[in-house]
């Protein structure tokens, strides 16, 4: 391999580093938002939007969004976000999320 092509692959790899480095925190930033006041609910939506745009695990973002929304009452959203995830708690999460919006048949599916 030349030395051309070494430099651009060590580049490529470590942007790629940083750039899982700051999906890692700007989730945790997300996280932090999402515990703290109600005023802070529509930044942690924000951000997870923002990482959701960039990350690889695009199903965990979704299920951290889904129950933020989900505890903030926001049924349409939390819909919106736990519709194609699998795992049993974004699915109990999505039922409930249906039956408060009245789409009774949705939410035995």
């Amino acid at each position: 391999m030349s030395i051309g092509r070494t430099k651009l692959l060590a580049i490529l790899l470590a942007t790629l580093v940083i750039s899982c480095a700051s999906v890692d925190s700007r989730l945790k930033n997300a996280d932090k938002l999402s515990r703290q006041s109600t005023l802070d609910y529509q930044k942690a939506v924000q951000e997870y939007q923002v990482i959701l745009a960039t990350a690889a695990n695009k199903s965990l973002v979704l299920q951290k969004l889904g129950a933020l929304n989900f505890e903030h009452k926001d049924y349409d959203l939390a819909v919106a976000n736990l519709k194609n995830l699998t795992d049993p708690e974004s699915l109990k999460m999505l039922a409930i999320s249906q039956y408060k919006l009245g789409n009774y048949t949705d939410a035995l599916e």
